[in-house]
C-alpha cells in the first residue's frame, strides 16, 4: 500500500469542508483507558436541509475512521466513509428508477 501522508489528507478535509460535505473532524482516540490502544476519528457530515429526511431528526450524522496502525490510516477511512454517508442522503427520489438492470441497458452499472 502507498503510503499516506498529511499533505494529502489535509488537501482531502481542506475539499471536504470547502464542499461543505464534513463540518468538523475530531480526535477520539484513547478516551477509554481499558480499550486496546487505536486511533479513532469522527466527522461530523453535513446534510443541506433541502436534502433533509426522517433519519436527521433521529440523530447527527457522523462518521468513523479506525486504526491499530496509524492516524493517518483512520483519518482516511474516517473521510471516505464521509464521502459515501453524505451520498446516501444526496439524491431526490423523483430520479431513483425501480427496474431490472436488464432493461436500463447501458444507462446502469454492471452489479
Amino acid at each position: 500500500m502507498k503510503e499516506i501522508n498529511f499533505t494529502a489528507l489535509n488537501k482531502l478535509f481542506q475539499a471536504l469542508t470547502g464542499a461543505r460535505i464534513v463540518k468538523n473532524v475530531q480526535n477520539i482516540s484513547f478516551i477509554f483507558h481499558d480499550e486496546p490502544k487505536h486511533y479513532h476519528y469522527q466527522a461530523e457530515i453535513n446534510i443541506p436541509k433541502k436534502y433533509n429526511n426522517h433519519l436527521l431528526k433521529i440523530s447527527v450524522p457522523v462518521s468513523t475512521g479506525i486504526s491499530f496502525q496509524s492516524k493517518k490510516l483512520a483519518l482516511l477511512k474516517c473521510f471516505g466513509e464521509a464521502m459515501e454517508r453524505y451520498s446516501q442522503f444526496i439524491y431526490k427520489k423523483r430520479s431513483i428508477i425501480y427496474t431490472s438492470y436488464s432493461k436500463l441497458k447501458k444507462n446502469a452499472l454492471d452489479p
